[in-house]
C-alpha cells in the first residue's frame, strides 16, 4: 500500500505577504539587559542583512492551526486536544497495547489521527504543511535591497503603553505599567509548503487566508486589546505534480492506503516529470475556486 510521503504526487508552494492593519506584535522571550528597552520587544533575529524584525513561521502555523481546528469542530470533525478530554493528543492515543506514536505502521498512525493532526502533524504523524519565517524582504531581492528593507521596517515601530486595572477598585494597579513594541505597517514575505496534501487540507488553508483578511482570526499578541489584524496576500501558488495536466492530490483509502486524487489544470510546458505549474492573477483565482469547491462536495 502507498504511503503519504513515499512518492511525489504534488508539492505546493504558496508565496504570500503579510501587512499589519492594526498594531501587531510578536513578542520576544527573555529579558533585555538594556534598561531603555521596552518591556515587550518585537522578536528579532540576526540575518546576513542585519538584525531584523521578523514573523516566526511557528507563530503563523499556530494562527492557521487554531482557526482550522475551529472550522473542523464546526463541521463535527474529530480534533484532539480541542475537546474537554485531557490527554487527548493523537500521539498519546492507546492502540494495540501501546501509544499511537510508537506504532510502526504509518498508515495506521494516519488513520487513527484526528483531522488536525493529519494536516499539521503530531508526535505520531508528520506535518503536511510547513511554514517559513517571514522577513521584510523577498528572497529574490538583491543584498542591498534586503539590507535597506531591514532598516526601513524599523520606521513602523511604535511603543504602546499598557496598564493593569484593579478589578476591585477600578483604578490602575500598583506597578502595572508596561511597554509593548509593536508594528503599525510594513510588509513581510514568506512561503507555505504542502507535501502531497489532500484537497480538503489545501481548501481549509485557503479559506483561512480569507477569514484572516476579514478579521475573524487575528495574529500575534494583545489581540483582545485591538492588536493583530493583518492582511495576507497570496502572490502566487507554485506546484510540482507527477501528471502533466493535473495536480495530483492525495486521498486516504482505508483499504488501499494513499491513492491519487487528480484535479485537471492546464498543460505544463515541462517535458519530463515532475511537471511544474504556476498560478497568479486570474489563473490563481480560478485555481482557488476549483479547490474550494471540492470542500463542499466532499463534506
Amino acid at each position: 500500500m502507498s504511503t503519504l510521503f513515499g512518492e511525489l504526487r504534488s508539492h505546493i508552494k504558496i508565496d504570500y505577504s503579510l501587512e499589519p492593519k492594526t498594531a501587531f506584535v510578536i513578542r520576544a522571550g527573555g529579558d533585555s539587559p538594556d534598561p531603555t528597552a521596552p518591556d515587550n520587544p518585537f522578536v528579532r533575529i540576526n540575518t546576513p542583512y542585519g538584525y531584523s524584525i521578523y514573523v516566526p513561521g511557528s507563530s503563523m502555523k499556530g494562527v492557521f492551526r487554531s482557526h482550522i481546528e475551529s472550522i473542523l469542530k464546526a463541521l463535527s470533525k474529530e480534533v484532539c486536544g480541542f475537546s474537554h478530554q485531557r490527554g487527548a493528543d493523537c500521539g498519546k492515543k492507546e492502540i494495540n497495547r501501546g501509544t499511537l506514536e510508537r506504532e510502526n505502521d504509518g498508515l495506521l498512525r494516519y488513520r487513527n489521527s484526528c483531522y488536525s493532526c493529519k494536516m499539521f502533524g503530531s508526535t505520531a504523524v508528520g506535518s503536511i504543511v510547513r511554514f517559513d519565517d517571514l522577513f521584510p524582504y523577498k528572497p529574490e531581492n538583491t543584498r542591498e535591497e534586503k539590507m535597506k528593507a531591514v532598516t526601513d521596517i524599523e520606521k513602523y515601530l511604535n511603543i504602546r503603553h499598557g496598564i493593569k486595572i484593579d478589578r476591585k477598585s477600578g483604578s490602575v494597579a500598583n506597578r502595572a505599567l508596561y511597554d509593548i513594541e509593536c508594528l503599525s505597517g510594513g510588509q513581510f514575505f514568506g512561503s507555505i509548503f504542502l507535501k502531497n496534501p489532500e484537497k480538503w487540507q489545501l481548501a481549509l488553508l485557503l479559506k483561512t487566508f480569507a477569514h484572516i483578511n476579514h478579521g475573524y482570526q487575528k495574529a500575534g499578541g494583545q489581540k483582545s486589546r485591538g492588536f493583530g489584524h493583518v492582511h495576507l496576500t497570496i502572490e502566487k501558488i507554485s506546484c510540482l505534480s507527477k501528471l502533466r495536466d493535473k495536480i495530483v492530490f492525495s486521498s486516504f483509502d482505508s483499504a488501499r492506503g494513499f491513492i491519487d486524487d487528480p484535479m485537471s489544470v492546464f498543460h505544463s510546458s515541462d517535458t519530463f516529470p515532475p511537471y511544474s505549474f504556476e498560478f497568479s492573477g486570474e489563473a490563481l483565482e480560478k485555481f482557488e475556486a476549483d479547490v474550494n469547491s471540492t470542500l463542499s462536495r466532499a463534506w
